[in-house]
């Protein structure tokens, strides 16, 4: 019966790359070589806003209160005669 070797994935071959590139380096180089390897990567994006207000006539319409108010809210609190507290979501 033959047996399969054991192949280890690019990922893990490029992580022992990059370990072994550091044993040699001194401190300074690590933190340039850091600093120049983040900056060539992914950049992490911001989790979006959860909504804090929403529409007393229409659920689907949401707020997060960033930026300007959305004019279905002033159009809502000028006919319904609410203040901006009325339409915030509770937990």
């Amino acid at each position: 019966m033959k047996t399969q070797r054991f192949t280890p994935p690019l990922e893990h071959e490029l992580g022992q790359k990059v370990i072994l590139g550091f044993v040699n380096l001194g401190v300074n180089d690590m933190k340039y070589t850091l600093a120049a390897l983040q900056a060539a990567g992914v950049k992490k994006s911001m989790a979006k806003p959860k909504p804090t207000h929403r529409s007393k006539k229409d659920r689907k319409l949401t707020w997060t209160g960033r930026g300007s108010m959305p004019r279905w809210m002033r159009e809502e609190m000028k006919a319904l005669r609410l203040k901006p507290d009325a339409f915030l979501i509770r937990k």
